[in-house]
């Protein structure tokens, strides 16, 4: 049953109003007096210090709740994920010391004025999804039990609500800020001084300055600016042709638009047509933009918030099956309440490991002397199994302060090695990876990973903003964990293994207890959302792999590095001097700064782009300075120059571990949206390919003694990809049968014979092809290949015409996402793309983009784990995967297994899934990387 709302209002001055009344209120639930209350004053009496109003835009943030999280379930499958994010906000909004008073804001379900004025407002809108309409209701009684008042007026937006309570609260008190929570492009009309628009989540706050920066508008002329580009997402006519960009000159121009439909005779072309084709309708469009004063707002007294959550509120969030613990919480460590922790020694090791073998699944979490699994010493090691309380957990104590009891690792290894290697016992592990290579680097080898809480909320929202412990327990168990820094002093560089016994074993078996039950809460949403074969199929199967690959790293030779570093060093040098001759006088080419003005006032090249801090000098403007003058280009070679030195040839050496003489990088799982591999410490996959001098630092890089390197990418994955997602016969037929197929689609636009494509036709349709991936527009198109717009659009056109099912794929890969939130790859991974549903016209093109750009990345990223899986099981023993660079696969394999290790690398990677289109790859081997080609 819903709770009452408790008729208390703890924060409200005694003489709020009757007891039992309820804050939420529309204007046809107000008394017969409702103008006079209206007219009260806002509130009961003007703050005597310095507060913070923020006015919350429920619309606006159920919709990117709903389609920008995993949705979540609670009690009896109830749908909470939205109900979720808003108690967040809420506890985050009383949190905050600066915010004083809240309101929450809905649009009124009836039709408003504007629907009278214009019956096609908003009618290509589509409906609030089913599932977020379930949960609306939820929200607005979470809001009054929250003590967040709820307010709506019929016949009016939100929006009008909204801008009408920050107007009314900047006259009536004058000690006020007013924040908007919102994005809605509409309200930036109210900006003030005191009116600011806030994003509490990103802490980003937009007043007039900002407005200006961002739009180069100021608060008085957003209602002509919006007038003249519309708003599609409300079926408001703008004026045909104009955008933001040129709303912005025109009002710099014309001052106003009412002054620029009276001097249409200034303007050429098409655009004045426009504009005078516009007038008939400017003003039904300005009545529809401009925000309304609600005249009958209802009192509000006691509007300040509360602190403090009653019986009311805890009623409601358990019935949501909301934790107390988060929002009413007893005291700071909550995920050690009720905790059933013990320390383990040598004599009682061995029964523990059997209880857990006889419960077949546990969670293990180590805690080491460092960050590095390599080199970093084991200090203990935790077991949590849910049994015999879900909070119960072990610690194997392994070293510590002088005279703390502890277990010898060697006497510990005859029970830890066959337990850890033993695939029938289910092992869950947080941030996995890592303890895999911990143990591996103490010989002890992991087998049976059936777990890793990280990878799950990576699968279920790659966009979430951690995917740490701390994080996950507060967002899914909704309890606060010890924090590392409460056990060391992280500042002193002390470490685990010089903190007493106890305090490490507490910590290290809350570590262990939440990842076990966030394992199966994890699972059970992954379960619920259709990703838990990807999960176990490809994610926690390629943990092993990275730890292996990780594990052995990569050899690099230190001579050749330090001679590829004089070498640049020399020729650095001398471009230096080049440039300061070509210059007239000596400069630093590596501040912007100087190479404006040395550019612009001294040679007097054209100013092609301005930013906040003068003329540009960005790679664009220099490679379009280049046709000028011969420096930019020089510049250019600098900076490309410098940064190889800088980035790699002089960090490079410091990555080579001095014990194995190899480097051995971080690859990333979680690290892109799009579930590409990212590396780190260093970057091995942006090692520089396509200039000369870049290319010869892979000769650095080589295979140990009388082993070689074998390398195979896969040609033109993701265009393989799109014809086997689109299932266009044209685009399928050409890849089977092994043709060009940059030159058989410019062919097929220029409708001539594959013999008669000129260089510059496959050129053009090289860029396509792949531009077609990234969602490129004509104009990006033209820039690319520096032909006019109209020739660009006539090709894609072409493109489209020829290819009609990859243009029905894109429009059905957007249209999913936009009714679903998300896209998904060939594996079922998801991506979700809030943004589609943006009132900003810019933030749905680019989501467009981003919608299909990761469906076919995100698929492509499938292919090449899958075929590391199998490369994996396949390579012949002694034979090793150490790299992957995006579409590559690198392999260490002792010379006399060459032929076998490629035949076994090509079989992997052509049979990694089952395209309509044949999957190639090309192998090569070579004594260094370099070499590979």
């Amino acid at each position: 049953m819903r709770p009452t709302v408790s008729p208390r209002q703890p924060c409200s001055p005694p003489d709020s109003g009757p007891a039992g009344r309820r804050v939420s209120l529309t204007s046809s639930s107000l008394p017969a007096d409702a103008h006079d209350v209206a007219r009260r004053p806002f509130w009961i009496a003007p703050l005597l210090v310095s507060g913070t109003f923020a006015i919350i835009d429920g619309h606006y943030y159920a919709y990117r709740y709903f389609f920008g999280m995993p949705s979540l379930t609670g009690p009896g499958k109830r749908p909470t994920g939205v109900s979720h994010a808003f108690a967040q906000l809420f506890k985050s909004l009383r949190e905050d010391s600066e915010i004083t008073h809240l309101a929450l804001v809905f649009d009124h379900p009836d039709r408003n004025f504007r629907h009278e004025l214009y019956p096609d407002y908003k009618a290509n809108r589509d409906p609030m999804p089913d599932q977020l309409r379930a949960q609306m209701d939820d929200v607005r009684i979470l809001a009054e039990v929250s003590r967040v008042p709820v307010i709506s007026v019929a016949g009016y937006e939100a929006d009008d609500v909204i801008a009408s309570l920050a107007r009314r609260a900047e006259r009536e008190d004058p000690a006020l800020d007013i924040r908007i929570c919102s994005k809605d492009k509409d309200l930036s009309q109210v900006i003030s001084e005191r009116i600011h628009v806030w994003d509490p989540v990103k802490q980003e706050i937009k007043g007039p300055v900002e407005l200006l920066d961002a739009h180069d508008i100021r608060p008085d002329q957003v209602i002509d600016y919006l007038c003249m580009i519309g708003d599609s997402s409300d079926n408001v006519p703008g004026i045909k042709g104009v955008g933001p960009k040129t709303a912005v000159k025109l009002l710099a121009e014309f001052g106003s638009l009412e002054n620029l439909l009276a001097n249409t005779d200034q303007l050429k072309g098409k655009r004045r047509e426009n504009v005078e084709a516009f007038a008939a309708t400017a003003a039904l469009t300005r009545d529809l933009i401009t925000i309304r004063e609600v005249a009958d707002l209802p009192a509000l007294p006691g509007l300040a918030k509360c602190e403090q959550l009653d019986e009311g509120a805890r009623s409601f969030y358990t019935e949501l099956g909301f934790s107390m613990a988060r929002y009413f919480p007893p005291q700071t460590h909550a995920a050690s309440l009720d905790a059933d922790y013990s320390t383990l020694d040598l004599a009682g090791l061995g029964a523990y490991l059997d209880s857990l073998r006889q419960v077949g699944r546990c969670a293990i979490d180590t805690e080491t002397t460092g960050l590095d699994p390599l080199h970093a010493r084991l200090v203990g090691i935790s077991f949590a199994a849910g049994t015999p309380t879900p909070k119960s957990a072990a610690y194997l104590p392994l070293c510590g302060p002088a005279g703390e009891a502890c277990v010898d690792l060697e006497q510990a290894r005859p029970l830890l090695a066959p337990f850890l290697a033993d695939p029938s016992v289910r092992k869950v592990m947080q941030n996995a990876k890592y303890d895999v290579r911990v143990f591996a680097a103490h010989g002890l080898e992991v087998a049976g990973l059936d777990g890793d809480p990280m990878l799950a909320s990576w699968l279920l929202n790659p966009a979430r903003e951690s995917h740490g412990l701390d994080f996950l327990t507060r967002s899914h168990l909704a309890e606060d964990k010890i924090p590392t820094a409460a056990v060391i002093d992280l500042a002193s560089g002390q470490t685990m293994a010089e903190v007493p016994v106890d305090s490490v074993a507490r910590y290290a078996c809350e570590d262990a207890q939440c990842t076990w039950r966030l394992a199966a809460t994890l699972e059970d949403e992954l379960e619920a959302q259709g990703l838990l074969a990807v999960y176990r199929e490809q994610e926690l199967p390629l943990v092993a792999c990275l730890a292996a690959m990780e594990h052995r790293g990569i050899g690099v030779d230190p001579a050749v590095l330090a001679t590829k570093r004089t070498h640049l060093q020399d020729y650095l040098a001398q471009l230096e001097r080049d440039i300061a001759a070509h210059a007239g006088k000596d400069f630093n080419p590596a501040s912007p700064k100087q190479v404006a003005q040395v550019l612009f006032d001294k040679l007097g090249l054209p100013v092609l782009r301005k930013t906040r801090s003068g003329p540009s000098t960005d790679v664009n403007v220099l490679r379009k300075l280049r046709e000028y003058h011969e420096l930019p280009e020089l510049i250019l070679q600098y900076r490309a120059l410098a940064k190889l030195l800088s980035s790699y040839l002089n960090r490079l050496p410091e990555f080579i571990d001095p014990t194995t003489g190899r480097i051995h990088a971080n690859l990333r799982q979680t690290g892109t949206e799009t579930g590409r591999l990212s590396c780190e410490r260093p970057n091995l996959q942006n090692i520089p390919k396509r200039t000369d001098l870049g290319r010869e630092l892979r000769a650095a890089f080589v295979p140990a003694p009388e082993h070689l390197f074998l390398s195979a990418d896969y040609s033109q994955i993701e265009l393989r990809v799109l014809a086997h997602l689109s299932g266009d016969p044209t685009l399928s037929a050409a890849f089977r049968a092994g043709d060009d197929i940059h030159r058989f689609v410019a062919a097929a636009v220029n409708h001539c014979d594959p013999e008669a494509v000129t260089p510059e036709q496959r050129n053009a349709a090289k860029a396509v092809n792949f531009g077609i991936i990234y969602g490129q527009s004509a104009f990006g198109l033209a820039q690319q290949l520096g032909i006019s717009r109209n020739e660009a659009a006539r090709f894609i056109d072409e493109y489209f015409e020829r290819f009609a099912s990859v243009r029905a794929f894109i429009d059905q890969v957007v249209e999913r996402a936009r009714e679903r939130g998300h896209v998904e790859t060939l594996a079922g991974r998801r991506r979700y793309v809030p943004d589609l549903h943006s009132g900003n016209r810019n933030e749905v093109l680019q989501a467009e983009r981003t919608a299909l750009n990761s469906t076919i990345q995100g698929s492509a990223a499938d292919l090449i784990k899958r075929a590391m899986l199998r490369c994996r099981e396949q390579l012949p023993t002694g034979a090793h995967l150490i790299l992957q660079i995006h579409d590559e696969l690198l392999v260490e394999t002792p010379a006399t297994l060459a032929d076998d290790a490629g035949r076994a690398l090509e079989r992997a990677m052509t049979g990694a899934w089952n395209l309509d289109v044949p999957l190639l790859a090309d192998v090569r081997c070579a004594d260094n990387w370099l070499a590979l080609g």
